[in-house]
Protein backbone atom coordinates (compact mmCIF):
# COMPACT_ATOMS: atom_id res chain seq x y z
CA UNK A 1 0.00 0.00 0.00
CA UNK A 2 2.85 2.38 0.88
CA UNK A 3 4.52 1.53 -2.49
CA UNK A 4 1.33 2.46 -4.36
CA UNK A 5 1.12 5.75 -2.45
CA UNK A 6 4.71 6.64 -3.21
CA UNK A 7 4.14 5.74 -6.90
CA UNK A 8 1.03 7.93 -7.05
CA UNK A 9 2.88 10.71 -5.28
CA UNK A 10 5.64 10.51 -7.89
CA UNK A 11 3.08 10.62 -10.71
CA UNK A 12 1.46 13.66 -9.06
CA UNK A 13 4.84 15.36 -8.81
CA UNK A 14 5.62 14.62 -12.47
CA UNK A 15 2.20 16.00 -13.51
CA UNK A 16 2.72 19.14 -11.37
CA UNK A 17 6.18 19.60 -12.87
CA UNK A 18 4.75 19.18 -16.41
CA UNK A 19 2.05 21.75 -15.63
CA UNK A 20 4.63 24.24 -14.39
CA UNK A 21 6.78 23.65 -17.47
CA UNK A 22 3.74 24.15 -19.76
CA UNK A 23 2.85 27.39 -17.96
CA UNK A 24 6.42 28.66 -18.34
CA UNK A 25 6.43 27.77 -22.05
CA UNK A 26 3.02 29.44 -22.55
CA UNK A 27 4.22 32.60 -20.84
CA UNK A 28 7.38 32.68 -22.98
CA UNK A 29 5.36 32.16 -26.19
CA UNK A 30 2.88 34.90 -25.19
CA UNK A 31 5.77 37.27 -24.45
CA UNK A 32 7.39 36.56 -27.84
CA UNK A 33 4.06 37.09 -29.61
CA UNK A 34 3.58 40.42 -27.81
CA UNK A 35 7.09 41.54 -28.78
CA UNK A 36 6.46 40.56 -32.42
CA UNK A 37 3.17 42.52 -32.47
CA UNK A 38 4.88 45.59 -30.95
CA UNK A 39 7.76 45.39 -33.47
CA UNK A 40 5.33 45.05 -36.39
CA UNK A 41 3.26 47.99 -35.18
CA UNK A 42 6.41 50.10 -34.75
CA UNK A 43 7.61 49.22 -38.27
CA UNK A 44 4.19 50.06 -39.73
CA UNK A 45 4.16 53.45 -37.93
CA UNK A 46 7.68 54.21 -39.18
CA UNK A 47 6.70 53.30 -42.74
CA UNK A 48 3.56 55.48 -42.57
CA UNK A 49 5.58 58.41 -41.17
CA UNK A 50 8.21 58.01 -43.91
CA UNK A 51 5.52 57.96 -46.63
CA UNK A 52 3.79 61.03 -45.18
CA UNK A 53 7.12 62.88 -44.96
CA UNK A 54 8.00 61.97 -48.56
CA UNK A 55 4.57 63.13 -49.77
CA UNK A 56 4.98 66.43 -47.91
CA UNK A 57 8.47 66.95 -49.38
CA UNK A 58 7.18 66.18 -52.89
CA UNK A 59 4.29 68.62 -52.47
CA UNK A 60 6.61 71.37 -51.22
CA UNK A 61 9.03 70.73 -54.11
CA UNK A 62 6.20 70.85 -56.66
CA UNK A 63 4.81 74.08 -55.20
CA UNK A 64 8.30 75.62 -55.22
CA UNK A 65 8.87 74.52 -58.83
CA UNK A 66 5.47 75.87 -59.86
CA UNK A 67 6.31 79.26 -58.30
CA UNK A 68 9.64 79.37 -60.15
CA UNK A 69 7.91 78.45 -63.43
CA UNK A 70 5.27 81.14 -62.86
CA UNK A 71 7.94 83.74 -62.08
CA UNK A 72 9.91 82.77 -65.23
CA UNK A 73 6.76 82.94 -67.34
CA UNK A 74 5.93 86.43 -66.03
CA UNK A 75 9.50 87.58 -66.61
CA UNK A 76 9.53 86.21 -70.16
CA UNK A 77 6.17 87.78 -70.92
CA UNK A 78 7.44 91.13 -69.64
CA UNK A 79 10.59 90.83 -71.79
CA UNK A 80 8.52 89.97 -74.85
CA UNK A 81 6.19 92.90 -74.22
CA UNK A 82 9.09 95.33 -73.80
CA UNK A 83 10.78 93.95 -76.92
CA UNK A 84 7.60 94.43 -78.98
CA UNK A 85 7.18 97.98 -77.65
CA UNK A 86 10.83 98.77 -78.43
CA UNK A 87 10.55 97.37 -81.95
CA UNK A 88 7.28 99.22 -82.58
CA UNK A 89 8.82 102.46 -81.29
CA UNK A 90 11.89 101.96 -83.46
CA UNK A 91 9.71 101.20 -86.50
CA UNK A 92 7.60 104.32 -85.84
CA UNK A 93 10.78 106.40 -85.48
CA UNK A 94 12.17 105.01 -88.74
CA UNK A 95 8.84 105.66 -90.47
CA UNK A 96 8.76 109.26 -89.17
CA UNK A 97 12.35 109.78 -90.30
CA UNK A 98 11.59 108.36 -93.72
CA UNK A 99 8.44 110.48 -93.98
CA UNK A 100 10.57 113.53 -93.19
CA UNK A 101 12.99 112.56 -95.94
CA UNK A 102 10.13 112.04 -98.38
CA UNK A 103 8.62 115.41 -97.42
CA UNK A 104 11.98 117.08 -97.81
CA UNK A 105 12.49 115.45 -101.20
CA UNK A 106 9.01 116.49 -102.38
CA UNK A 107 9.15 120.08 -101.06
CA UNK A 108 10.87 122.33 -103.59
CA UNK A 109 13.87 124.28 -102.39
CA UNK A 110 13.36 128.03 -102.02
CA UNK A 111 14.54 129.96 -105.07
CA UNK A 112 17.65 132.04 -104.66
CA UNK A 113 17.83 135.46 -106.26
CA UNK A 114 21.20 134.74 -107.70
CA UNK A 115 20.18 131.36 -108.91
CA UNK A 116 20.98 130.45 -112.45
CA UNK A 117 18.04 130.36 -114.79
CA UNK A 118 17.25 126.82 -115.85
CA UNK A 119 15.80 125.88 -119.15
CA UNK A 120 12.53 123.98 -119.54
CA UNK A 121 14.47 120.87 -120.56
CA UNK A 122 16.56 120.82 -117.34
CA UNK A 123 13.44 121.27 -115.17
CA UNK A 124 11.70 118.37 -116.91
CA UNK A 125 14.80 116.20 -116.44
CA UNK A 126 15.03 117.01 -112.72
CA UNK A 127 11.39 116.33 -111.86
CA UNK A 128 11.30 112.59 -112.72
CA UNK A 129 14.61 112.12 -110.89
CA UNK A 130 13.06 113.57 -107.71
CA UNK A 131 9.94 111.45 -108.07
CA UNK A 132 11.94 108.26 -108.54
CA UNK A 133 14.08 109.18 -105.50
CA UNK A 134 10.93 109.69 -103.41
CA UNK A 135 9.49 106.35 -104.56
CA UNK A 136 12.73 104.54 -103.74
CA UNK A 137 12.89 106.10 -100.28
CA UNK A 138 9.24 105.29 -99.61
CA UNK A 139 9.77 101.66 -100.71
CA UNK A 140 12.83 101.34 -98.47
CA UNK A 141 10.93 102.72 -95.49
CA UNK A 142 7.97 100.42 -96.12
CA UNK A 143 10.34 97.46 -96.44
CA UNK A 144 12.13 98.34 -93.18
CA UNK A 145 8.88 98.83 -91.29
CA UNK A 146 7.50 95.51 -92.58
CA UNK A 147 10.74 93.73 -91.69
CA UNK A 148 10.77 95.14 -88.15
CA UNK A 149 7.10 94.31 -87.68
CA UNK A 150 7.80 90.70 -88.77
CA UNK A 151 10.72 90.41 -86.32
CA UNK A 152 8.55 91.83 -83.51
CA UNK A 153 5.73 89.42 -84.35
CA UNK A 154 8.15 86.47 -84.41
CA UNK A 155 9.62 87.46 -81.04
CA UNK A 156 6.16 87.87 -79.53
CA UNK A 157 5.08 84.48 -80.90
CA UNK A 158 8.22 82.81 -79.53
CA UNK A 159 7.73 84.41 -76.11
CA UNK A 160 4.06 83.39 -76.09
CA UNK A 161 5.03 79.79 -76.91
CA UNK A 162 7.57 79.73 -74.10
CA UNK A 163 5.01 81.11 -71.64
CA UNK A 164 2.49 78.48 -72.78
CA UNK A 165 5.10 75.72 -72.26
CA UNK A 166 5.87 76.97 -68.75
CA UNK A 167 2.17 77.09 -67.86
CA UNK A 168 1.72 73.52 -69.19
CA UNK A 169 4.72 72.37 -67.10
CA UNK A 170 3.18 74.02 -64.04
CA UNK A 171 -0.15 72.25 -64.57
CA UNK A 172 1.62 68.91 -65.07
CA UNK A 173 3.58 69.42 -61.84
CA UNK A 174 0.38 70.20 -59.93
CA UNK A 175 -1.34 67.10 -61.31
CA UNK A 176 1.66 64.94 -60.35
CA UNK A 177 1.58 66.37 -56.82
CA UNK A 178 -2.13 65.61 -56.50
CA UNK A 179 -1.65 62.03 -57.73
CA UNK A 180 1.25 61.52 -55.32
CA UNK A 181 -0.85 62.86 -52.42
CA UNK A 182 -3.77 60.57 -53.33
CA UNK A 183 -1.50 57.50 -53.50
CA UNK A 184 0.01 58.37 -50.13
CA UNK A 185 -3.43 58.76 -48.53
CA UNK A 186 -4.53 55.42 -49.99
CA UNK A 187 -1.42 53.60 -48.71
CA UNK A 188 -1.46 54.87 -45.11
CA UNK A 189 -4.33 52.73 -43.67
CA UNK A 190 -3.04 49.56 -45.36
CA UNK A 191 0.37 49.90 -43.70
CA UNK A 192 -1.04 50.60 -40.21
CA UNK A 193 -2.98 47.33 -40.28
Amino acid sequence: MSDEKSFLTRIGEVVDAAKEKAQELGAAIAEKAQTAVTDTKGAADKAATAVAKKAKETKVAVVRKAKVVEKDAKSMYGKAERSVKRTAKSAAKSAAKAAGKVKKAVTPAPKKKTAKKTTAKETTAKKPAKKSSVKKTAKKVAKNVAKKAKVAARKTQSAAKKVAKKITAKRTAKKAAKKSAKKTTARKPAKKR
